[in-house]
């Protein structure tokens, strides 16, 4: 999932300087938009960014695991059930995501059938597990600057997110200062 990150990372930064910034000027007409790095990337992406249940397949695979949990090990079963192991990967997926939805649109609107996966991820990702979480929350810096159709619908999502994030970010910046003061 981190190389399909850093290709589409690439894909943003063309005709920007070789880095990408939301808030630089116009991108060239040659750059690709959203929805073309969808069209190439997105059924990976959105795949990725979904939780295990979201998914037949996962579905399929846990029922599996479970009628043969007799004869398999215990960690054989922990290794096929669909744990944090993929955190990471669905981290990566969701940041990309984000970043994608947060670059201007420039030539056409995002295609409501991506609109509406992407609010779907950053809801469930929201709630999900702080990788994930924290993944969104950083890679969506711009997201509401981009006025994009719908993008206001996922506030209530972000504000779940933040509430669940900046407590222990407070907890943080006071055991850092308590420990500045015990030096």
């Amino acid at each position: 999932m981190s190389g399909t990150a850093r290709l589409v990372d690439s894909f943003l930064a063309v005709d920007s300087g070789g880095s990408y910034d939301p808030a630089a000027e116009l991108p060239a007409p040659m750059a690709p938009d959203g929805n073309t790095l969808l069209h190439i990337f997105g059924a990976w992406l959105f795949k990725g960014a979904s939780h295990p249940g979201d998914s037949a397949y996962a579905s399929r695979l846990r029922g599996a695991v479970v009628r043969r949990a007799a004869t398999l090990t215990s960690s054989a079963v922990a290794h096929f059930s669909c744990a944090p192991r993929f955190e990471s990967g669905r981290a990566v997926a969701l940041g990309t995501l984000c970043r994608i939805f947060s670059a201007p649109q420039r030539r056409t609107p995002f295609l409501r059938t991506y609109l509406e996966q992407f609010y779907a991820c950053v809801a469930r990702g929201a709630r999900g597990e702080p990788p994930s979480l924290v993944a969104m929350l950083v890679n969506s810096e711009h997201l509401f600057m981009t006025q994009t159709e719908g993008v206001i619908t996922v506030v209530p999502d972000f504000v779940v997110g933040l509430r669940r994030v900046l407590p222990k970010v407070r907890w943080a910046a006071r055991n850092t200062e308590l420990l500045r003061h015990r030096r």
